[in-house]
């Protein structure tokens, strides 16, 4: 009886770890802020936050009808088999002076020349961009993209509010994405494990079985 339940807890704790291991490399996306491998950065050396993924862009000494270009390169330097799905939302700016700036701007991104979005700066216009998150496309290990933002100043104010200041945010998020095809490598280990961890449950059934089946012809 003692080796039998013994036998039991062996069997038990087996499979909830083939169960755990299964489910860790199946989950489909793992939420992070900006992974230390991926590159966010304009041409002037303004990075994305690691932490909150914030990025801005200051408004200042500027005049009616300027307009603010901002090249931003995303790059995925982790790993071969880690892939991440790019988000971008904007957040509330602040703005000084007599005019502003943030409600005289607008706002074009393009994304490796495709326009993906076009609006007012803060996105509220529907609700794009804060409460509902621009997709900026999937990166596999090595994927090199270009996002390019415009952002046009209003014509309608005098050149005499000129000390009018605006600083615009956004936060960029990456989601790992665990549904892209891995290395040929990583696919053989996984598989294989896969294979072990059931060949290994098949015989500790087998063994089990013909232990139960011993122990009734014993007690006969």
């Amino acid at each position: 009886m003692k080796y039998r339940k013994r036998l039991d807890k062996i069997i038990i704790a087996f499979i909830l770890v083939c169960v755990t291991a299964f489910y860790g490399n199946t989950a489909y996306a793992e939420k992070t802020t900006i992974p230390d491998g991926f590159v966010i950065a304009d041409a002037d050396g303004n990075q994305a936050s690691k932490n909150d993924g914030g990025y801005m862009v200051t408004a200042s000494d500027i005049a009616p009808g300027d307009i603010i270009i901002k090249n931003i390169t995303l790059q995925n330097l982790e790993q071969e088999g880690s892939a991440y799905d790019l988000y971008m939302t904007a957040k509330a700016g602040e703005h000084t002076g007599l005019v502003n700036l943030i409600e005289k701007s607008s706002m074009v991104i393009e994304l490796d020349n495709a326009e993906i979005y076009s609006g007012p700066v803060d996105g509220i216009d529907g609700g794009l961009l804060q409460s509902n998150a621009l997709s900026l496309g999937t990166y596999n290990s090595g994927d090199t993209r270009v996002a390019k933002i415009t952002i046009t100043i209003d014509d309608g104010w005098s050149i005499g509010q000129i000390q009018s200041k605006a600083t615009f945010r956004w936060n960029f998020q990456a989601i790992k994405n665990e549904q892209t095809v891995p290395s040929k490598t990583g696919q053989i280990i996984t598989y294989a494990l896969y294979i072990l961890c059931g060949l290994m449950l098949v015989a500790l059934c087998f063994l089990y079985f013909i232990y139960r089946k011993r122990n009734k012809k014993e007690r006969l």
